[in-house]
């Protein structure tokens, strides 16, 4: 071999590996049922580039199958962000307070 695919080759390994990585979590995601960004979106009130922040922070379990691409939202966060935001609204923690009211307004849930 030469040099130039000796150095390509542990770069292709690892490049290969972290498909494997994210294929895999995709599969496993898909077992459980994904929301695409804008049906999350819809499901709470939240503004699309708000659920994209919280996917990119890892606020919210979702897989990105292609870097730069889409995010994929694993359907239970749904039920979790909406207990939360019941839990912190009945708690009246502030952090979250914008959010927890925007989400609970949506879905019709009084204070």
């Amino acid at each position: 071999m030469s040099n130039v695919e000796n150095d390509l080759l542990p770069s292709l390994i690892r490049k290969v590996s972290q498909m494997e990585h994210t294929f895999r979590e995709f599969i496993d995601f898909n077992n459980e049922g994904l929301y695409s960004v804008s049906e999350f979106s819809k499901l709470t009130g939240l503004d699309d580039d708000t659920v994209t922040n919280y996917c990119k922070r890892q606020s919210l379990a979702a897989v990105q199958v292609i870097k730069g691409g889409k995010w994929m939202i694993l359907r239970s966060e749904f039920k979790r962000l909406v207990s939360e935001a019941i839990k912190n609204n009945q708690s009246k923690l502030r952090s979250t307070a914008r959010r927890d009211a925007k989400i609970l307004n949506h879905l019709g849930i009084s204070k």
